[in-house]
Formats: C-alpha cells, structure tokens, sequence
C-alpha cells in the first residue's frame, strides 16, 4: 500500500496516516510522541526542546524505523543493546540540571540518541561504547547528521576518560552496581552522575549523586531495568550472565 489512508477517529474527525505508524487511534509523529511521551516524562522545557531537536528516526535501525514513534519502549540494537525508552531518558537527562556550558560525560553510546539530545544542552559530550561497531556507527552517524559537539570514544565505560576530565555531568544508561570509583573521580565538585545502580537486577534504581565536598550524596527516585555495562573494574558486572545470574535466588545447604 503506498498511499496514504484516512480513518474516522472515535471523535468522528478524519486522520491521514502512513501504514505502520498508526496506534492506537492516534497518527504517530514526531511531534505527537515529543508531546505525549517526553512532556508527560519532564518539567523542563529546555529537555522538551533538545528531545524535539533531535529526530529519533535517524538513530533506528532500518527494521525497527515503525517504532521510532509509535512506541515509548527501548528499541533493539542487537543482542546485548538497546535504544533506551525515550521519557526514562529525558527524566535522567533532566535530572542532571545542565547549563548551556557544561561538559557532560555518557557512557553507553549505544546509537547515540541520547548523546544527540545531550548536545543541544551542553557546550561538548564525551560518550563511551565498548561494543566497536556500535561506537564506529554512532561516531559516523552524529557526524553525518551534524552533532559537532560530540566525540564518541571506544573503551571501558567503567574507566572513564581521565584525560577529558572533570566533567560537569555524567549520564551512565547502563546497570551498575554501584558508582563507578573512576567515574566519581571524575566528575566537578558540584557536578551531578545519574545511572541506575543496585546488587540486584530485580532492586536497581535510578540514582542521582551530587559531589559535595568530594563526596557522592545520593538520592534514589525509583526502581528501572537497564541492560548491564559490562566491565572488570569497579561498578561494573563482569558478564552478562554474572549479570542474569544476580536475581536468582541463593540456596543454602544445610549440614
């Protein structure tokens, strides 16, 4: 069907749709999505804006592009990734409280959605992805499609980038079990790191931390699942499996 359809909505008015995008009962744009997902996610308008700024279609892989904004939901990247649900992200983003001249750090590019929307707050974005391809990818795509402002880097996310540091903000969009020690270096006095941390994949929440005095003080705000950043060094999961193996339940033998 290459033609556009028109379908009578449950208020009797006609809507044009392209097939595919249509859920629901409501015509799926951009513009609807940023309306009904990222504004009932954020109070910031300034977060409603960058969100608006940047197209989540050029970050979907060919075979998902219907999702793009049909759906709220994480998006597939391959086996062990994922383009994080859209109002999950926005609510992290506007946790960190950015001004215009902050250098913020990601870790987990994944497509590099996330760093895209990063860029129109900040002055420059460093983000980290260990799976190459991926990092390869999403470094030629922001450049394709503009995003000057953001460096995609290969590595450890756990690690960091000492040689780029302080950061005014970081933004993990992975499990952790706790703040990574390199990243707590890292970040400004003052600055904020947001992730979702927890022993247990079944109890990981969404923390923020703000560095006073050269200390983390923390606050949860709610319970998430998150796919696990994988790393030897301190907050992260060494496997995947180390990290499916972390809600099963312990049995104690008895003597």
């Amino acid at each position: 069907m290459n033609e556009a359809e028109s379908v009578s909505s449950d208020a009797g008015a006609s809507t044009t749709f392209e097939p595919g995008v249509y859920i629901s009962g409501v015509a799926q744009t951009r513009d609807n999505f940023n309306n009904r997902i990222i504004k009932s996610a954020v109070k910031s308008q300034a977060v409603v804006d960058a969100f608006a700024n940047v197209d989540r279609k050029d970050f979907v892989p060919d075979d998902f592009k219907m999702l793009a904004y049909s759906d709220d939901g994480a998006i597939p990247l391959g086996e062990h990734s994922s383009i994080s649900q859209a109002s999950l992200i926005a609510e992290m983003i506007e946790q960190l409280d950015l001004s215009r001249s902050a250098t913020v750090l990601e870790i987990g590019t994944a497509s590099g959605y996330t760093a895209a929307v990063l860029s129109q707050l900040a002055t420059r974005v460093e983000t980290i992805e260990y799976d190459k391809e991926l990092a390869d990818q999403a470094k030629q795509r922001l450049v394709s499609l503009g995003y000057l402002n953001v460096n995609v880097h290969f590595g450890d996310g756990a690690q960091g980038l000492a040689e780029n540091a302080p950061f005014d903000a970081i933004i993990i969009t992975a499990a952790v079990k706790e703040f990574p020690y390199q990243l707590e270096k890292q970040l400004a006095e003052g600055g904020r790191i947001i992730a979702p941390v927890g022993m247990d994949i079944n109890e990981t929440y969404l923390t923020v931390a703000t560095k006073t005095k050269g200390r983390l003080i923390r606050k949860k705000i709610r319970q998430v699942f998150f796919l696990p950043l994988i790393s030897k060094f301190h907050g992260g999961w060494d496997s995947l499996e180390e990290f499916n193996q972390a809600s099963m339940p312990q049995v104690i033998g008895k003597e």
